[in-house]
């Protein structure tokens, strides 16, 4: 039986005067397994078909906030939790995550994330259309994919050896 969870973060409207006080930087993790990166692509190309089916902009895909992206998701996935919420403390939020990676303080930092157990080895074909299925079906996920001030997004995905995914997307506007 497959379980599939997924939480959506509103969108946090940073105020012009927050600085960025973290001094520790990210780690920005690049995708090195293929399969992996054919589901972020994947995804990708679907949020931008239903922004267009919406007659909103295009987001841009924005390689260095994917690692941002795929950072948090390897992060849950090794330390074994599922929340927007870390536990390395300059890390906590999606904002700290965005502002350790990008070196800036955006305008909009928004972030779903998902998590599917496989019931068999490897990955399901379809593990891209599910996941953003799932995130559709979530009104807080799919405000987060259709925000018309996002300008960009970022996608990371991680496994382990039983097929079991780990999924963050990230939307920004930055400054």
């Amino acid at each position: 039986m497959k379980r599939f969870f997924s939480f959506a973060l509103l969108v946090f409207l940073i105020p012009l005067a927050i600085q960025n006080s973290l001094a520790a930087p990210v780690v920005l993790l690049p995708q090195s397994d293929a399969r992996l990166l054919a589901i972020e692509t994947q995804l990708a190309q679907l949020v931008n078909e239903e922004r267009a089916s919406r007659h909103l902009p295009l987001l841009v895909y924005d390689s260095l906030l994917a690692e941002v992206a795929r950072a948090h998701s390897a992060e849950m996935r090794d330390q074994k939790y599922f929340s927007h919420e870390s536990p390395t403390p300059k890390l906590q939020w999606p904002l700290n995550r965005y502002q350790e990676g990008m070196q800036q303080t955006p305008r909009l930092v928004a972030e779903n994330i998902y998590r599917r157990w496989s019931s068999r080895r490897g990955l399901p074909p379809d593990s891209a259309k599910q996941a953003h299925q799932s995130l559709m079906n979530s009104p807080g996920h799919k405000a987060n994919i259709l925000l018309p001030s996002a300008t960009r997004m970022g996608i990371g995905v991680e496994a382990n050896s039983n097929g079991d995914i780990w999924l963050t997307e990230m939307f920004a506007n930055p400054r």
